[in-house]
């Protein structure tokens, strides 16, 4: 008995000024997966996947499906990899066991209970610094100052910046790789060379940092989290590569930028 079939979702229309804005992006298929069904299927005309089917399983149904009763069968490289690899590396996100499985073990104590409480202050105090001005504004935008409070928050934790110029020009940039230029007129190979340029910024940024922490005799009790990454050890006693631990910050970070900046 075979589990094969050949039916094939319907294939939908997304206007590229939507398909390239991650905040309309969610609510426009939404509408789709009413109209059509939860299944649904459409094709790029720019950006990584460009000539490529995507295929979207909208719902309760189809995410039980995907992250939990058949999540064997997706490939979180084989999905992400093409869309984020180019600007983030490989990291835990576009990651398959059981390289996943030993890179999450080499990062666990990184994000133990133990470790998670000594966060507390630094959270604190970036939260005492971004909002100390308040009081004298008329007004205060909630949402773009918790994409801010967040970030300086994993930037924190991550890699040892303080709340200033150093991590707004790390925003600055992630956003810029997450979301493209602040201009929608431009033609798309611009805007990848212009997040190719941006990234490349980064990389030598982020290298430096990975260069410092592996020259810190210290490394191994460093209070950040790239500090104990450059320490970690898997069961073989292999520690990760700078591409890796450039991989592993990147994602990271995003995930920092990310959790507010699409609410």
């Amino acid at each position: 008995m075979s589990n094969t079939s050949e039916a094939h979702p319907p294939r939908v229309d997304i206007p590229e000024a939507i398909w390239n804005q991650a905040d309309q992006l969610g609510t426009f298929i939404a509408r789709l997966a009413l109209e059509h069904g939860p299944i649904l299927s459409f094709v790029p005309r720019v950006g990584p996947l460009a000539g490529r089917e995507v295929v979207y399983l909208i719902g309760p149904e189809a995410n039980r499906l995907v992250l939990l009763t058949q999540r064997e069968r997706f490939s979180h490289d084989q999905g992400w990899t093409p869309v984020i690899g180019d600007m983030l590396g490989h990291g835990l996100l576009n990651m398959d066991p059981p390289e996943h499985t030993r890179h999450r073990a080499m990062m666990n104590p990184a994000f133990t209970a133990a470790f998670m409480a000594s966060y507390l202050p630094l959270m604190q105090r970036v939260i005492a610094e971004r909002t100390q001005g308040w009081i004298g504004r008329d007004e205060v935008d909630l949402l773009a100052e918790a994409r801010e409070i967040t970030f300086d928050v994993a930037a924190a934790a991550l890699v040892g910046f303080r709340t200033g110029p150093e991590v707004d020009w790390l925003r600055e940039r992630f956003y810029t790789l997450l979301h493209g230029p602040n201009f929608r007129e431009e033609a798309w190979e611009q805007v990848v060379q212009h997040q190719l340029r941006v990234r490349d910024e980064l990389r030598s940024r982020l290298l430096e940092l990975i260069a410092a922490r592996r020259q810190a005799p210290s490394a191994g009790q460093s209070q950040d989290v790239l500090g104990m990454l450059v320490a970690a050890r898997d069961e073989q006693g292999q520690t990760l590569s700078d591409e890796q631990l450039l991989a592993h910050v990147n994602i990271l970070l995003v995930a920092g930028h990310e959790t507010t900046t699409t609410l």
